[in-house]
């Protein structure tokens, strides 16, 4: 059986991100103008890949950036909870700047193999991958040997791909993820492996558009 191609792309951006604010899986934001253009340039570089299937996550910026990339309206792409990003809890919607001591305590304590901890009300690396991780699982067993597109976020793509790779949740710090990147995993006999990673190459004719 030939490969299973999975993209992974991160949503382009919102105004939660340009004000460095923690957006998790609470904050529902919509892209912005440079969000949106970051979609379409995500668009016009999957249009190369021949994409079969495209998901996304339940939150509207994932939605948005699929819609906009696969030409398609929003309900006519699959949309998957188990994508959403990683809840904050309690730190969502506040500016980085008024936390960062508490966020580099939680990514310290992650890296430590610490992965059961959880933000304040919010979720664990653990409980992302696990259900982060059934949901590829399902697309793959679905739709074998076909190329799929899946729109999640930064910290949920940081933990699929370090968890899927066996590179090891406690790395995830060593997946860059900017808005609008693109991973792809190959998927063979249960294994899988990066062969393009955090490509970034389309964005950069943006930049005469600002």
């Amino acid at each position: 059986m030939s490969d299973t191609l999975i993209y992974l792309i991160r949503h382009g951006e919102t105004e939660y991100n340009r004000l460095d604010r923690i957006q998790g899986r609470g904050i529902d934001a919509p892209l912005n103008d440079t969000g949106e253009r970051q979609a379409r340039a995500v668009g016009r570089w999957l249009r190369e890949a021949g994409v079969d299937v495209a998901v996304s996550s339940s939150l509207v910026r994932a939605r948005q950036t699929a819609s906009i990339a696969m030409g398609l309206p929003t309900d006519g792409i699959p949309a998957d909870a188990d994508l959403d990003e990683l809840s904050y809890g309690a730190m969502e919607g506040i500016p980085v700047d008024e936390q960062r001591g508490d966020l580099a305590d939680l990514y310290s304590t992650w890296s430590r193999g610490e992965l059961h901890v959880s933000p304040e009300g919010g979720e664990s690396p653990l409980q992302v991958y696990e259900r982060a991780s059934e949901a590829v699982l399902r697309l793959i067993d679905a739709h074998p040997g076909k190329t799929l597109a899946v729109f999640t976020h930064g910290r949920t793509l940081r933990i699929l791909v370090s968890g899927l790779t066996g590179l090891g949740l406690a790395n995830m710090r060593d997946i860059p993820h900017q808005n609008g990147c693109i991973y792809r995993l190959r998927h063979r006999d249960g294994h899988f492996h990066i062969d393009i990673h955090n490509f970034i190459d389309h964005l950069t004719e943006l930049h005469s558009h600002v």
